[in-house]
């Protein structure tokens, strides 16, 4: 399957670039819903917070890829697969144990169904507003805005998971923090200026003791955003940590919330949001590149610098998780990082190039396209459409790699389609030091 920018038209809706998986042809819908006032079973109203009702408004978009056989397979597993998390993972019933916009992060019985990881949520809200399933992106903001408590120091903060019950419940998940503030600016920029329920989201955003304040509240005495779990230290590894994903989130979130502001009026929240931005993205450069100019998975808030022993763990050496940097830059910015003046671009691109030269990977990937998620771990020969291919065939995309793409994507394709069997995720290792 062949690709190329001139065949790739896409659409950029007033209020900004929406990011749809892959660069793929798509056919947009109205990108206006309404999501109406009512209460939803399952949880309490909350004060500031109204609760959408049916999902009536949704205007869902298409997705195709062409030019070959495996573009027609890609394009049906993108549609089945998404159309799974709807039917296997989304409620959107109340009355039950799980309140309507909950996501399963696994179809039940499988393991971690009954939880909602909020990274989960906030990638999913994000799709779902791309897709133009206005009214589902609606009942996850509803369902994360009543999951969400404030911490001690009185801000929203995000832990790494809900579950049914969950009360008072904070974290320092800043890669689901920040990929739901992403997800919740998107939403209200589609929904139209009369409905409630983007008056909620609003306030959810603004005010003061929001997600985004948080951000800014850190920033007034650190350099960058500690944050823990897989994308903290990594996999295992306990305490807080300067990530350069999770930063690289914090600054494109502050950076849309920022757009927001300005539309809504406050022009000095805008100001304040994009400084921030700008202080993350400077000090990523300054604390978390490495000497051969590619970027360090994490370093430590005492020292500046970072810890071997934690960057040299088996599920972080070469981790493919290292690309989230470049392909998450379509979140917020658009299509064409090569075009952008920001300095970490460069890095991005170094930080692809080491992976690649990686002798095992590099040999899996050209004779199959098979592109390893680590070095290390699990033999260097273990991947997934995420953290591994997944990352790796975006960042393609995004910096113009076309004839990797293309290797990648038939690969994608063709080994989902011919899956040997069932594939049992690993989700015992280390669990008592913070989870897989």
């Amino acid at each position: 399957m062949k690709i190329s920018r001139n065949q790739m038209p896409v659409a950029r809706p007033e209020a900004g670039w929406g990011f749809l998986r892959l660069l793929a042809v798509a056919v947009f819908p109205a990108l206006a819903a309404e999501c109406f006032a009512g209460s939803v079973d399952g949880f309490a109203s909350a004060p500031g917070i109204m609760s959408p009702s049916a999902l009536d408004s949704d205007r869902p978009s298409s997705v195709h890829f062409f030019g070959s056989t495996a573009a027609d397979l890609f394009t049906k597993e993108i549609s089945e697969s998404f159309e799974g998390v709807l039917r296997l993972n989304f409620v959107s019933e109340p009355g039950g144990k799980y309140p309507p916009g909950f996501v399963h992060a696994s179809p039940i019985p499988q393991p971690w169904s009954g939880s909602f990881w909020t990274r989960d949520s906030g990638t999913f809200m994000r799709e779902l507003v791309d897709w133009g399933y206005f009214e589902h992106a609606c009942l996850v903001a509803n369902c994360v805005m009543h999951f969400a408590d404030t911490n001690a120091d009185g801000y929203v903060t995000f832990p790494e998971y809900f579950q049914p019950g969950d009360v008072n419940k904070t974290g320092e998940e800043i890669d689901g923090q920040c990929a739901i503030i992403i997800a919740m600016v998107e939403l209200w920029q589609r929904l139209p200026e009369a409905s409630p329920f983007r008056a909620s989201l609003y306030d959810f955003l603004h005010g003061e003791s929001s997600p985004v304040r948080y951000l800014h509240h850190v920033l007034e005495t650190e350099p960058l955003i500690p944050g823990a779990n897989e994308f903290g230290g990594g996999c295992g590894v306990p305490g807080l940590h300067y990530n350069v994903v999770q930063n690289n989130l914090a600054a494109l979130a502050l950076l849309i919330a920022a757009d927001m502001e300005q539309v809504a009026g406050d022009k000095t929240d805008a100001k304040f949001w994009r400084h921030d931005a700008q202080k993350i993205r400077a000090n990523m450069e300054k604390y978390l590149v490495d000497a051969d100019g590619s970027w360090l998975w994490c370093t430590e808030p005492k020292t500046l610098k970072p810890d071997w022993a934690i960057l040299n763990e088996d599920v972080n050496k070469g981790f493919g998780g290292l690309n989230g940097v470049a392909c998450m830059y379509s979140d917020v910015l658009g299509f064409e990082p090569l075009a952008s003046r920001w300095t970490g671009i460069q890095h991005c691109q170094k930080t692809f190039d080491k992976l690649y030269a990686n002798p095992l990977r590099r040999r899996q990937f050209e004779k199959y396209g098979f592109w390893s998620q680590f070095d290390i771990f699990r033999g260097g020969v273990s991947s997934g459409p995420s953290y591994g291919e997944g990352y790796a065939l975006q960042t393609m995309l995004l910096f113009d790699k076309m004839d990797m793409a293309d290797k990648s994507v038939c690969w994608l394709a063709n080994t989902t389609y011919q899956a040997a069997g069932e594939v049992h995720f690993w989700c015992s290792w280390r669990m008592g030091a913070g989870g897989c």
